[in-house]
């Protein structure tokens, strides 16, 4: 049973994670971009709500689209949707670009900024959370290489194995998933210390036999909380 810190599942994964991140990003400047040459390029008109519609999701989570119209300044009458609540007769300024009225929108901090804030911080979350944990992934893989090259090889004593278990978000509810750690002891021979040793997060746990048997491991002899267990 291999712990692989070395392998290329952890790289892609978060590789995957920081790219769906930079895309979301890209999409919200793309669309903050786009609001801000409507306002500085677009028609106002003053426009009328003329109809609210109110939708039930599957969870109960409600939502509206409500019905603006307005006179372009060529005459025609335009009508838009809004997703967003307005009110029956209620009177609101919109912004339009004469060649296509029909895209009009409500010029309103949500109608105009919402998309692009919200889609911006959510793609910057991603986008860092995943490049923290390449760079976090890069690293132990370096780790674990110069260890196994340049890190004293000694003989570790299985005194336990450590459950965690976490939840992770789907679409339709959680799934579970458990990981593992063998817990060893190893005494410094150069200062007597007892040093405890953890392996990498396993998937399968290993059995109870192991407990009270020694074990290869890779230690830093500078710096012993930094070492590598050969599972």
């Amino acid at each position: 049973m291999k712990s692989n810190p070395l392998g290329i599942s952890n790289l892609i994964g978060s590789g995957i994670f920081a790219l769906i991140g930079g895309i979301v990003v890209v999409v919200a400047a793309y669309f903050a971009v786009d609001s801000y040459f409507l306002i500085h390029r677009g028609r106002h008109a003053a426009a009328t709500v003329s109809k609210v519609e109110e939708f039930r999701g599957s969870k109960g989570k409600k939502s509206y689209r409500s019905t603006v119209e307005f006179r372009a300044e060529d005459g025609r009458a335009i009508q838009f949707n809004a997703k967003e609540k307005l009110y029956v007769g209620e009177k609101v300024d919109v912004l339009y670009y004469p060649a296509a009225p029909e895209e009009a929108r409500v010029n309103d901090f949500n109608s105009l900024w919402g998309a692009p804030v919200f889609m911006g911080g959510i793609g910057s979350l991603f986008f860092g959370l995943g490049l923290y944990a390449l760079y976090a992934t890069i690293k132990r893989r370096k780790e674990v290489q110069w260890l196994l090259n340049h890190g004293e090889r000694v003989r570790a004593r299985v005194v336990g194995i450590n459950e965690k278990v976490t939840h992770r978000r789907r679409k339709h509810g959680s799934r579970k998933v458990t990981t593992y750690q063998v817990v060893c002891t190893w005494t410094a021979p150069r200062s007597g210390e007892t040093v405890q040793l953890k392996s990498e997060n396993l998937s399968i746990r290993p059995g109870d036999h192991i407990i009270g048997t020694d074990i290869e491991a890779f230690v830093d002899p500078n710096n012993p909380n930094v070492h590598y267990i050969d599972m």
